[in-house]
């Protein structure tokens, strides 16, 4: 994915520096439409179509809008992705001294088909030749590929300095991404994505994001509202990411905390820490999707007019080795858990080990049953209350490619 959004990146600097151009002489569209499609290929090994107009504007601020835009993949017959208009503000007085700034850039109806088929191959992979079936000649024919000049173009140094830019303001708006990976049996959607954000860049300049979506898979029964927002520095040339103020949320869960990446470039680490808000449990399973019949038949045994309270807190870690998480915090009305974990990936001859420890003290479930429950699970149970305390070191065999 960092390479196809690096191509991406590429090929929207191409395109402004290709619309500066353009713009400084006489206009002929259909020109103008062969010239952006040609950079946006030669710098990313992506095919774009401009089927609807091209509109240029001078003032206030040089701006090229495209109409019916769509991408797509020579090596593969799926569409990439479309939208109804895309806007292109570029600072020409930038432009012209080497820097790329861009005043807006804006999106109406913007729609993204990320597909791996069985064999974990995606659609976006311009490296990766598809073969159509040919039906009067019953033969498989190759999908025209990118000239040789075209792929040594997108397939630029990961060493070199990524190149500089800048959005005053950047706006999504309607926006809908489809996912589906035929090699883990998954699917996924996003739709009625709205994004904004101000003073974007990569050049380790803190700016903000505010994005909100619905979402669904296929083992949800509705969609899903989701929102996220927060300040990011973003240094690629060094590798570092930082988003602070993380505030993300699905009724009736608000979770926030922060997350720092380093090593982008090499060795990747990370670590972070994220707590919850005091949230009703049962408002949670509706929002994900539990069905009212289901949540009428758990109501025989648990009280929904009490709404049961719980929060989460935790911190982790991690690098390419493994992921470890110090703390881990649970609070379920008056009951609260405590935990840290350790997972180390397989690698060369050494298995999965996953190790844990839990430590519950009080565990009291009476606060979800009803009242006649509760009494006889009391009077059962020594008030319901319980204490636990367990540790566990899992080992899982490695893959025939560690073992390898």
């Amino acid at each position: 994915m960092i390479k196809t959004f690096a191509r991406l990146l590429l090929g929207l600097i191409l395109l402004s520096i290709v619309a500066g151009v353009i713009l400084l002489m006489s206009v002929n569209t259909d020109q103008n439409k062969a010239a952006i499609q040609a950079a946006v290929l030669s710098g990313t090994g992506y095919e774009l179509t401009i089927a609807g107009d091209m509109d240029i504007a001078f003032f206030p601020s040089v701006g090229l809008t495209l109409n019916d835009v769509r991408l797509k993949n020579p090596a593969s017959p799926q569409e990439l992705a479309s939208t109804t208009a895309a806007l292109l503000q570029v600072d020409l007085r930038a432009l012209i001294s080497g820097e790329i700034f861009i005043r807006e850039l804006s999106t109406d109806d913007f729609h993204i088909n990320y597909y791996i088929d069985a064999l974990g191959k995606s659609n976006w992979d311009v490296e990766t030749p598809v073969f159509n079936s040919n039906s009067s000649t019953n033969s498989a024919v190759p999908v025209p590929q990118p000239t040789q000049q075209q792929s040594n173009t997108a397939s630029t140094d990961i060493n070199s300095d990524i190149v500089s830019v800048s959005f005053e303001r950047l706006k999504i708006d309607n926006a809908s991404i489809d996912i589906q990976d035929l090699s883990q049996g998954l699917r996924y959607s996003v739709n009625n994505l709205n994004l904004t954000s101000s003073n974007t860049n990569i050049e380790g300049n803190p700016f903000d994001v505010d994005v909100n979506f619905t979402f669904l898979n296929n083992g949800m029964t509705k969609p899903v509202a989701m929102g996220f927002s927060g300040d990011i520095t973003a240094d690629l040339n060094a590798g570092n990411i930082d988003v602070q103020n993380i505030s993300f949320n699905v009724t009736p869960v608000l979770l926030q905390g922060d997350l720092h990446i380093r090593g982008l470039n090499d060795d990747i680490t990370f670590d972070g820490s994220v707590s919850s808000n005091d949230f009703d449990v049962f408002g949670l399973l509706q929002t994900i999707g539990i069905s009212e019949s289901e949540l009428d038949a758990t109501s025989s045994l648990f009280s929904i007019a009490e709404k049961p309270q719980a929060s989460v807190a935790t911190s982790f870690s991690g690098d390419e080795f493994g992921i470890k998480v110090p703390e881990l915090i649970a609070q379920l009305s008056e009951s609260r858990i405590e935990a840290n974990a350790e997972i180390r990936f397989a690698a060369n001859l050494l298995p999965t080990n996953i190790s844990y420890e839990v430590v519950g003290n009080q565990i009291d479930i009476s606060p979800f049953l009803d009242s006649e429950v509760a009494t006889d699970t009391t009077a059962a149970a020594s008030n319901g209350a319980t204490t636990i305390e367990t540790s566990c070191l899992l080992y899982t065999s490695p893959s025939p490619r560690d073992r390898g």
